[in-house]
Protein backbone atom coordinates (compact mmCIF):
# COMPACT_ATOMS: atom_id res chain seq x y z
CA UNK A 1 0.00 0.00 0.00
CA UNK A 2 1.75 3.37 -0.57
CA UNK A 3 0.83 6.47 0.61
CA UNK A 4 1.94 9.81 -0.85
CA UNK A 5 1.52 13.34 0.69
CA UNK A 6 0.22 15.96 -1.15
CA UNK A 7 -0.58 19.51 -0.72
CA UNK A 8 -2.91 21.75 -3.04
CA UNK A 9 -3.01 25.39 -3.18
CA UNK A 10 -5.17 28.07 -4.92
CA UNK A 11 -6.91 31.64 -4.81
CA UNK A 12 -10.20 31.30 -4.57
CA UNK A 13 -12.52 32.68 -7.50
CA UNK A 14 -15.88 34.02 -7.77
CA UNK A 15 -17.63 31.24 -8.40
CA UNK A 16 -20.49 29.55 -7.36
CA UNK A 17 -19.78 25.82 -5.62
CA UNK A 18 -22.48 24.24 -7.47
CA UNK A 19 -21.84 23.94 -11.27
CA UNK A 20 -18.49 25.45 -11.56
CA UNK A 21 -16.95 25.76 -8.67
CA UNK A 22 -13.44 26.26 -7.91
CA UNK A 23 -11.79 22.69 -7.77
CA UNK A 24 -9.68 22.30 -5.00
CA UNK A 25 -8.66 18.83 -5.29
CA UNK A 26 -10.20 15.18 -6.76
CA UNK A 27 -9.14 12.02 -5.04
CA UNK A 28 -8.11 10.14 -8.02
CA UNK A 29 -9.60 7.29 -9.15
CA UNK A 30 -6.46 5.26 -9.34
CA UNK A 31 -6.21 5.86 -5.40
CA UNK A 32 -7.67 3.47 -2.35
CA UNK A 33 -8.54 7.10 -0.88
CA UNK A 34 -7.31 10.12 0.18
CA UNK A 35 -7.22 11.22 3.90
CA UNK A 36 -7.52 15.38 4.28
CA UNK A 37 -4.91 16.20 7.42
CA UNK A 38 -5.72 19.48 7.39
CA UNK A 39 -7.58 22.76 5.56
CA UNK A 40 -6.53 26.54 5.91
CA UNK A 41 -8.43 29.33 3.95
CA UNK A 42 -6.96 32.89 4.83
CA UNK A 43 -8.43 36.16 4.08
CA UNK A 44 -5.86 37.97 1.41
CA UNK A 45 -8.51 40.94 0.65
CA UNK A 46 -6.47 43.86 2.58
CA UNK A 47 -9.79 45.87 3.56
CA UNK A 48 -12.83 43.66 3.33
CA UNK A 49 -13.92 40.46 5.01
CA UNK A 50 -14.36 37.18 2.77
CA UNK A 51 -17.40 34.72 2.93
CA UNK A 52 -16.31 31.40 1.85
CA UNK A 53 -17.35 28.00 0.92
CA UNK A 54 -15.77 24.72 1.13
CA UNK A 55 -17.91 21.69 0.61
CA UNK A 56 -17.18 17.64 -0.93
CA UNK A 57 -18.80 17.17 -4.20
CA UNK A 58 -19.84 13.31 -3.37
CA UNK A 59 -17.94 11.18 -6.36
CA UNK A 60 -17.94 14.29 -8.26
CA UNK A 61 -21.43 13.60 -9.30
CA UNK A 62 -22.90 17.11 -8.22
CA UNK A 63 -24.26 16.31 -4.77
CA UNK A 64 -22.59 18.67 -2.27
CA UNK A 65 -22.22 18.77 1.03
CA UNK A 66 -20.38 21.48 3.35
CA UNK A 67 -17.96 21.47 5.61
CA UNK A 68 -18.58 25.05 5.47
CA UNK A 69 -20.72 27.63 4.03
CA UNK A 70 -20.87 31.08 3.83
CA UNK A 71 -18.01 31.30 6.39
CA UNK A 72 -17.04 34.92 7.29
CA UNK A 73 -13.27 34.95 7.20
CA UNK A 74 -12.14 38.66 8.78
CA UNK A 75 -9.64 40.73 7.01
CA UNK A 76 -6.13 39.60 7.65
CA UNK A 77 -7.33 35.90 9.25
CA UNK A 78 -6.96 32.74 8.36
CA UNK A 79 -9.57 29.88 9.67
CA UNK A 80 -9.35 26.01 9.96
CA UNK A 81 -12.75 24.86 8.59
CA UNK A 82 -12.18 21.06 9.67
CA UNK A 83 -11.65 19.94 13.34
CA UNK A 84 -10.96 15.94 11.90
CA UNK A 85 -9.30 13.97 9.23
CA UNK A 86 -12.24 13.51 6.42
CA UNK A 87 -12.00 10.77 4.43
CA UNK A 88 -11.97 11.07 0.48
CA UNK A 89 -13.20 8.37 -1.82
CA UNK A 90 -12.24 7.83 -5.73
CA UNK A 91 -14.11 10.16 -7.28
CA UNK A 92 -15.02 12.84 -4.99
CA UNK A 93 -14.07 16.39 -5.45
CA UNK A 94 -13.65 19.25 -3.27
CA UNK A 95 -14.65 22.31 -4.15
CA UNK A 96 -14.32 26.06 -2.77
CA UNK A 97 -15.25 29.37 -3.36
CA UNK A 98 -15.00 33.25 -2.24
CA UNK A 99 -17.89 35.71 -2.27
CA UNK A 100 -15.04 38.29 -4.49
CA UNK A 101 -12.15 37.59 -6.86
CA UNK A 102 -8.82 36.91 -5.56
CA UNK A 103 -9.69 37.29 -1.95
CA UNK A 104 -8.96 34.25 -0.06
CA UNK A 105 -6.33 31.53 -0.69
CA UNK A 106 -7.43 27.86 0.54
CA UNK A 107 -4.42 25.42 1.28
CA UNK A 108 -5.35 21.60 1.96
CA UNK A 109 -3.01 18.88 3.39
CA UNK A 110 -3.53 15.24 2.04
CA UNK A 111 -2.57 12.08 1.93
CA UNK A 112 -3.02 9.72 -0.68
CA UNK A 113 -3.29 5.65 -0.47
CA UNK A 114 -3.30 3.34 -3.45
Amino acid sequence: MAETYKRVALTLATVTVTGTGATVYTCPTTATAAVIIGAQIANIDGSNSESVDFCLDVAGGGTYRYYVKDLTVATGAAIAPLNDKHVLQPGDRLAARSDSSSGADIIVSLLEVS
